[in-house]
C-alpha cells in the first residue's frame, strides 16, 4: 500500500452510482447505550473527540445504510458503504453570544474501496472514511454487498446485504430536494482524528480540527423498492441498529450525488 498523501481534490463534487439505501430507527435506548458508541464508530474515531458527549449526544431516530457503486467522480470509480445512525444533539455559539442547541444527521462509519476518496471524504467534509475491501455479487434477482474493512482481525465481513427488487412496482424519479421538505438531509460533522486506522493507512487517514456542515444532494430517474437481507454472518441482522432480518430498501439507478462546499467553524471553547 502507498505511503504517500493522496493529491487534494476540493469540492464541489459532481458523481454518478447506484445506490442501495436501507432505512433504519435508531431507539433513544439505543442512542444512550454501550452497544451504540461499539457499532456506531470505527476504532480511531471510537477513540477520539468525535464520538465524545463533551462535543454532541446522539439521539437516534431516522437512520439509514447505504451502500454505493460509483462509475464517476473527481477521484475515480470507488465503493462505499456508510452508517447514520439518527441525529445527534450539538451547540454553537449564537449571535448573541449564548450556546444553541441543534439537531442533525451524521455519519460516523463509513468504508471507501480507494485512498484518493477517503482522504479527500475526510478533508473535505469531516467524513470519517477508512479503507475496506467489497465483494458484489450480481443475479438476475438480487444484488448482495459485503464489506472487508482492511487489515480487521477478522474474516468475517463488517457488514452485508442482499437486495432484491420488486419486479411489479417500475422505477420512479426521486431527489433529496424533494425528500428535504419531510426529513432534513444536511449532515454535521465534528472534527476528525488523524492516524492509521483499521486500514494501517496514516496517509489517508487525514484530521481535521473544524466542524462541518453540507446538505448532499441524491437526484435517481429510477428508484426501485425492494426487500433487504440483513443477515449478518453471524446469523443476527446488524444490531443494535436493525432488529428484524427483512426490510423494505431502495435502488437508486443511474443516480447523480453532489457534494458542495461545507460551511465550518471551531468547537465552542467550553466545550474543548
Amino acid at each position: 500500500m502507498s505511503t504517500t498523501t493522496p493529491a487534494p481534490a476540493p469540492p464541489p463534487w459532481s458523481c454518478r452510482a447506484t445506490v442501495y439505501t436501507i432505512p433504519l430507527w435508531t431507539t433513544a435506548g439505543v442512542a444512550a447505550s454501550p452497544e451504540f458508541q461499539a457499532a456506531a464508530y470505527a476504532p480511531l474515531e471510537a477513540a477520539a473527540p468525535f464520538a465524545s458527549s463533551a462535543l454532541s449526544t446522539p439521539i437516534g431516530g431516522l437512520s439509514m445504510v447505504q451502500l454505493i457503486r460509483y462509475s464517476s467522480s473527481p477521484v475515480g470509480t470507488y465503493d462505499e458503504m456508510l452508517l447514520i445512525p439518527g441525529k445527534f444533539r450539538y451547540e454553537v455559539d449564537g449571535k448573541d453570544g449564548k450556546r444553541e442547541s441543534k439537531d442533525a444527521l451524521r455519519v460516523t462509519r463509513i468504508y471507501v474501496s480507494q485512498r484518493d476518496t477517503c482522504y479527500n471524504g475526510r478533508k473535505n467534509w469531516n467524513i470519517p472514511k477508512h479503507l475496506a475491501r467489497f465483494e458484489w455479487t450480481d443475479k438476475p434477482d438480487s444484488t448482495t454487498i459485503k464489506v472487508f474493512p482492511l487489515h480487521s482481525d477478522s474474516t468475517e465481513p463488517y457488514f452485508q446485504a442482499t437486495f432484491s427488487a420488486w419486479p411489479y412496482l417500475p422505477g420512479v424519479p426521486i431527489s433529496t430536494r424533494v425528500a428535504g421538505y419531510l426529513v432534513d438531509m444536511t449532515l454535521v460533522q465534528p472534527p476528525v482524528p488523524s492516524g492509521a486506522g483499521e486500514s494501517g493507512d496514516a496517509a489517508a487517514l487525514a484530521g481535521t480540527d473544524t466542524w462541518c456542515k453540507v446538505t448532499p444532494y441524491i437526484y435517481s430517474p429510477r428508484a426501485r423498492l425492494g426487500w433487504v437481507d440483513l443477515q449478518q454472518a453471524g446469523g443476527s441482522p446488524f444490531a443494535p441498529f436493525a432488529s428484524s432480518r427483512w426490510l423494505v430498501g431502495a435502488k437508486l439507478e443511474d443516480a447523480v450525488i453532489e457534494f458542495g462546499e461545507g460551511a465550518t467553524w471551531s468547537t465552542p471553547a467550553s466545550s474543548q
